[in-house]
């Protein structure tokens, strides 16, 4: 049997499209360089939202891992370093619980 050939020009290759963290490092080293021409093709790769989100995104996983090489055990999901029990406030004064009471209701 003889196979049919297709008319036109062959089929464009896929083009993967850009990730939201693709655009932001893109976008940060853009930045850093100056090159605006770069930043601006960055920014049209995805959505303003998911380029603000990339952004913030990237910068908190660099605190991290920097935090992380200096051999510090804290990360965000821990909170800042003062507020372990017992731990001292910034002001000096031991950290206590807030009173959710409200003076006049019953407590039970």
């Amino acid at each position: 049997m003889a196979r049919r050939s297709r008319a036109g020009p062959p089929p464009a290759p896929a083009v993967r499209p850009h990730n939201l963290f693709e655009a932001a490092a893109v976008y940060v080293a853009a930045g850093a360089e100056n090159d605006d021409d770069r930043a601006a093709e960055a920014a049209d790769w995805v959505s303003p939202e998911a380029l603000s989100f990339g952004v913030t995104e990237l910068a908190s996983r660099a605190v991290i891992a920097l935090a992380r090489e200096r051999g510090s055990h804290r990360t965000r999901s821990h909170g800042p370093c003062w507020a372990s029990p017992g731990a001292e406030t910034p002001r000096g004064s031991p950290r206590r619980a807030p009173d959710l009471s409200t003076p006049g209701l019953p407590t039970g």
